[in-house]
């Protein structure tokens, strides 16, 4: 929409998704979800499954001087409580 909205749009798709892979899809065990976490409400209230968001930010690797600042590499899973 003349360049603006992109986000909002993601959102609105990764959550559309969840909907289609909650009502249609296969059953699944877990889910893990990476960079719109606009699936994860969705996914739960809908399956009761397990979710996992996976923060990988491949942008944290064009930065030479954020494995000085933080000590930490890009790719690190953050794995909530209660799975």
């Amino acid at each position: 929409i003349k360049g603006r909205g992109h986000v909002l749009l993601a959102t609105a798709r990764m959550a559309a998704a969840a909907v289609w892979l909650a009502v249609a899809g296969p059953p699944a065990d877990c889910f893990i979800v990476d960079q719109v976490a606009a699936a994860m409400p969705v996914l739960r209230l809908l399956t009761g499954a397990p979710v996992v968001f996976y923060c990988h930010f491949p942008d944290q690797l064009c930065d030479p001087n954020r494995a000085a600042i933080g000590g930490r590499r890009a790719g690190t899973a953050v794995v909530g409580k209660g799975l």
